[in-house]
């Protein structure tokens, strides 16, 4: 068991409960904390997003060449392909607003 209050605790829960990090390391530490797992999360998201276009180009190149393929199997790596771009960009919009929630806010002229 991995003790409580570790950036590793819930990983077994999904990716999103692995990017909740303690308040008890103080607001500066928690923050670079949940900036490092979010730039991991959307590194990992990234990877999956370019393997899954590469699968879908290199089917799509098998299917205007000779080789037998299948139209089932094109539209189900199109729709992995859509999916994964999806998941990164959200990740994406989520890192930014976070990093734009903790960014001070600013105050028009004095």
């Amino acid at each position: 068991m991995v003790p409580t209050g570790t950036p590793t605790e819930g990983r077994a829960n999904g990716d999103r409960d692995a990017l909740q990090v303690p308040t008890e390391r103080g607001p500066v530490k928690a923050a670079v904390e949940a900036a490092r797992l979010r730039r991991r999360h959307t590194s990992a998201l990234a990877e999956e997003a370019r393997s899954a276009q590469e699968r879908y180009d290199v089917y799509v190149s098998e299917a205007n060449s000779e080789t037998m393929t299948s139209p089932a199997r094109l539209r189900q790596l199109r729709r992995e392909c859509e999916v994964s771009e999806a998941r990164l960009r959200h990740a994406w919009a989520a890192a930014e607003s976070s990093v734009a929630s903790t960014e001070p806010a600013e105050t028009g002229p004095a």
